[in-house]
Parts: structure tokens; C-alpha cells; sequence
């Protein structure tokens, strides 16, 4: 008996010298009767309201980051060649691909911890640390093969100065989950518009005194660094000097299935830029680059403002398979707006940013945007899943999807190539059967998708077009104003800024009418 005391007081010492971090209570706890509704529909709309404060918080960030993004973009396209454009792309793609290892993952699994302690997290971020340190080591004699493969030496330069974000990011890793653990929102939109801001900046002056690819590969860097700094004056952390493996132990585990996910999520996003630049080299996929930025990114960085606000949340009540059904569609229904709106506006004036730019030295790219727009969409549905995977606790069903993923495109993207090679398709006709094929892997994509989620929420076709439905209505009505502007374009005066600022203008009225007739759901009072 006495040995029995003696160890539950050590037990209650240690609790009381390594406490629990966790701020937010309000849907931490698990009810203890799950049938009362009126609790449930509490929780709910306590759950909703954490999602849009993201939304609002985030969407600011994105919408920021993204303006500073596509300036620093169109001004960085008027002084690098596309020859520069293609070759800092490969440089980039890869260090993104080592940045899926960052702290074996740790991160992402801190966050969806409910008995999170303060030693835990010194120990998280000194393991980080190191593996920051060992995957840049790692790395070299890979940066080295890339040059080889590539037939160019300066490659092998450009992987390894990228690099530095690698340990960048694995430092700043743990204080920038903290602040999304605590669902402080506004401090992440800082880190964000910090971090967008000094590498936008960067990019332009290496641009404009000529550093060519080093534009690109030392704006990456810098925003590394810049988010670093950010990450911890605004989380207030400071590591100690600690460190036990056996604390780090049930995150690595969680972590190592993430990192895997996020590996070949990675190389979902990375592994085209490989594919065009080997069969088309640096030149072509300089073009084929920036039509992808303009076309994929802001609906794909509204994809990360949605993931982010909203995984804390459904990690916190993954347990109650009705909520998370609720706000998981509700979380689709978001993003299929949110990416419309900007996917319409660029594939009615796609023509008018490119000519633009250098006197249309990048038009060319116009001619697949309407593909890459159809693959953004699609993209953006998609990517929903393998969050909802990763916040109930099973990163391994966004590995097996997302390697699935990576092997469609690889497999359709071959198939593609080889069949313009066989009907002697020129470079540009070429690239939209690359797009046209990225299209369609999404179909055995999608139903792959639904039958894993079954498991965790109620869902299935019926109710994915249901939950985007009246994304749908938008787009009909915004297109259906928008196409005889289009049409008659020429006629408007200041062209192109003319028309642009026309789609502006029914962009917003359709937003208002959505927001004020379309948008009312009773479920969301």
C-alpha cells in the first residue's frame, strides 16, 4: 500500500511540473450524453463558428499572400527567361518534396493530440531539428543525380541553397502547429502575410538586377526564414534544452504515416513539373509553369485555408460521426465557391493577363488554362479527404489515396505523351492531353475517396453533389452573365483592363446574390 501512495504521488507531481497545454475547451470534451440534440446542435454551430473564424482569418491570409504572389509573379515574368522560369521550377519542386519530411510529421500529429504537455514539446522540437539537419545531408548526393539527369550543372547548386528552407521549416514547424492547435487564427494569417510578403519582395529585386533563377530559389528561402522568425515570436515559444525519445514516441508514430501522405501528396503536386521538364526541357516548362500557377493556384491555396481552419476542428470532434459528416460537407460545399470564383474570373480574362505581360511573350500558355482550370476544380474536391483522413487519426488512408494518385498520373500522363508522340502533337497540344488526362484520373479517384470515408463519415455521391450543388447554381448564373461579355469584349473600352474589371464587377454581384439567396442553410443558424 505504501509503494501504492508513493507512486501515485509521484504521478500527480509529474502532471503537476508537465501539465496538459491544452486553451480551448468549448469542443475539447466529449458530451457524456450523445443524445441530447440540442447539446449536439450546440456543439455543431460551436464547431462551424471555429471553421469560419479560420475562413475569415485565413481567407485573409490567402487572399493577401495570394495578391503579393501573382504581382511579384507577373512582375519576376518580365525579367527571367522561361528557360530561368523551368530550371528554378525543378530546383523548388525538389526541395518541396524533401519538406514533406519535416520533423517526421510530428507536427501535424501535435495537433491532433488531446494530451499534449509542455516537455513534449521541447522533445518534438529538438527531434525536428534533427531531422532537418539529416534530410539536407541526405539530400545532396540526390541534388547531385537531379543535375545528371537534367544535364545541367547549376541544378545541383540550386537543389542545395533551397535546402535551407528544409531546416527552416522543420525549426518553425512546432511553434507554427501550437498556434493552430490553440486555433488562433489571426497569428497564422500573420505568419503567412510575414512570410508572403519578404519573399515577394526578394523575388522582385533578384529579379530585376538579374539573378535569373536565383530569383525564384532565394525568394523560397528567404520565406523559410521568414516564417521561422514569425512562428516563434507570435507562439511565444521558447524550447528548452530537453529531450527524451519516449515522448516523442506515439507523435512519430502518427507522424511517419503523415509523412508518408504528405510525401506523395508532394510528388502529386511536384511530379509534372519533373515529367514536362525532362520530355519538353527548361524552356517549355517555364511556360507550362506559369500557366499552372495562374490557373491552380488560388484555388488551391482557398483549398489550404479550408484544410487549415478546419482540421483542429474535425480532429476535436472526430469521435461523433454525425457532427463530422455535417461539417465535412458543409466544408466541401465552401470550397467548391471559394474555387469557383477565382476559376471563373481567369478563364474569362486568361487572355487579357498574358498579353499583358512582356508585350505576350507568355501567351502561349493560354491555350491549356481552361484545362488546368477543370483540373484545379477537381483537384480541389479531391484534396478535402485526405485532410479528413489525417484529423480522424488515420494518415494511412491519405497515403494509400494519395499514392494511388501519384500512380494515375504517372500512368495517365505516359499514356498521354505517348500518344501525342504518336499523332506528332505539337508542344501545345501536347500539354493539354497531359491536362485532358489529369482530368480524368479523377473519376476512379473520386470513387476510391468516398468508399475509405465511409468508414468515418456518413457520404457518397448523392450527397458530394448535394454538398456542392449550389457551388454549381453559381457558376451557371456567373457564366451565364458572363459569356456575352466575352463574347463582345473588344467592344468594351481600356483594353484589357476593360474587361477585366467588367468580371470583376459580376463576380461580386453574383458572390452578394449568392451570399444573401443561395447560401441561407437553416442547419447554419
Amino acid at each position: 500500500m505504501k509503494n501504492d501512495k508513493t507512486e501515485i504521488s509521484k504521478t500527480q507531481s509529474a502532471d503537476q511540473k508537465n501539465p496538459k497545454i491544452d486553451q480551448d475547451k468549448s469542443i475539447d470534451s466529449p458530451e457524456n450524453n450523445p443524445n441530447n440534440k440540442e447539446e449536439d446542435v450546440s456543439e455543431l454551430g460551436t464547431a462551424k463558428n471555429k471553421i469560419k473564424s479560420g475562413f475569415m482569418w485565413l481567407g485573409i491570409a490567402s487572399i493577401v499572400s495570394q495578391a503579393l504572389d501573382a504581382l511579384s509573379l507577373l512582375i519576376v515574368m518580365m525579367y527571367l527567361t522561361k528557360a530561368d522560369m523551368g530550371l528554378a521550377t525543378l530546383a523548388v519542386s525538389f526541395s518541396k518534396c524533401v519538406e514533406a519530411f519535416n520533423g517526421l510529421g510530428v507536427g501535424k500529429a501535435l495537433v491532433q493530440d488531446n494530451n499534449l504537455t509542455e516537455n513534449e514539446t521541447h522533445s518534438l522540437f529538438w527531434l525536428s531539428l534533427g531531422v532537418g539537419v539529416v534530410m539536407s545531408g541526405v539530400m545532396i548526393p540526390v541534388a547531385l543525380g537531379a543535375s545528371i539527369f537534367y544535364d545541367n550543372e547549376v541544378l545541383f547548386i540550386l537543389i542545395l541553397i533551397s535546402l535551407i528552407k528544409v531546416l527552416t521549416g522543420g525549426i518553425g514547424d512546432i511553434p507554427k502547429k501550437l498556434i493552430e492547435r490553440r486555433l488562433q487564427y489571426s497569428r497564422s494569417t500573420l505568419i503567412i502575410v510575414i512570410s508572403t510578403l519578404t519573399s515577394g519582395i526578394a523575388k522582385i529585386v533578384l529579379a530585376i538586377i538579374g539573378a535569373g533563377a536565383w530569383a525564384l530559389v532565394g525568394a523560397h528561402v528567404l520565406y523559410g526564414i521568414a516564417y521561422l522568425f514569425a512562428s516563434f515570436v507570435l507562439a511565444h515559444y521558447w524550447p528548452k534544452l530537453h529531450f527524451q525519445w519516449a515522448e516523442c514516441k506515439r507523435f512519430v508514430q502518427f507522424g511517419i504515416r503523415y509523412c508518408g501522405s504528405n510525401l506523395i501528396e508532394t510528388l502529386n503536386k511536384n511530379i509534372h513539373y519533373f515529367i514536362v521538364g525532362k520530355f519538353f526541357g527548361e524552356s517549355i516548362l517555364g511556360v507550362y509553369r506559369v500557366g499552372y500557377e495562374i490557373a491552380m493556384t488560388p484555388a488551391l491555396a482557398l483549398l489550404n485555408v479550408v484544410n487549415e481552419s478546419s482540421y483542429a476542428v474535425f480532429a476535436k470532434v472526430k469521435e461523433k460521426k454525425e457532427q463530422l459528416s455535417s461539417l465535412f460537407a458543409w466544408n466541401q460545399g465552401n470550397i467548391a465557391i471559394f474555387s469557383l470564383v477565382p476559376i471563373l474570373f481567369i478563364f474569362f480574362c486568361s487572355k487579357d493577363i498574358f498579353s499583358l505581360i512582356n508585350h505576350g511573350e507568355w501567351m502561349s500558355a493560354v491555350s491549356f488554362i481552361p484545362f488546368a482550370l477543370a483540373v484545379a476544380f477537381a483537384k480541389a474536391l479531391v484534396q478535402t479527404f485526405p485532410e479528413l483522413y489525417r484529423a480522424c487519426g488515420k494518415p494511412g488512408f491519405a497515403l494509400g489515396t494519395d499514392a494511388t494518385e501519384c500512380i494515375l498520373i504517372c500512368v495517365f500522363f505516359m499514356s498521354a505523351l505517348f500518344l501525342s508522340h504518336l499523332l506528332n502533337l505539337n508542344a501545345e497540344l501536347s500539354l493539354i492531353s497531359l491536362f485532358c488526362a489529369w482530368i480524368l484520373l479523377f473519376i476512379p479517384l473520386m470513387a476510391f475517396h468516398l468508399k475509405l470515408a465511409k468508414t468515418l463519415i456518413s457520404t457518397g455521391l448523392l450527397s458530394t453533389i448535394k454538398s456542392i450543388s449550389k457551388a454549381f447554381i453559381f457558376g451557371i448564373v456567373a457564366s451565364a452573365i458572363s459569356v456575352p461579355v466575352w463574347i463582345f469584349q473588344d467592344l468594351l473600352p481600356f483594353a484589357p483592363w476593360g474587361h477585366m474589371v467588367v468580371e470583376v464587377i459580376i463576380m461580386l454581384i453574383c458572390i452578394g446574390v449568392y451570399a444573401k439567396w443561395i447560401r441561407k442553410n437553416p442547419s447554419d443558424k
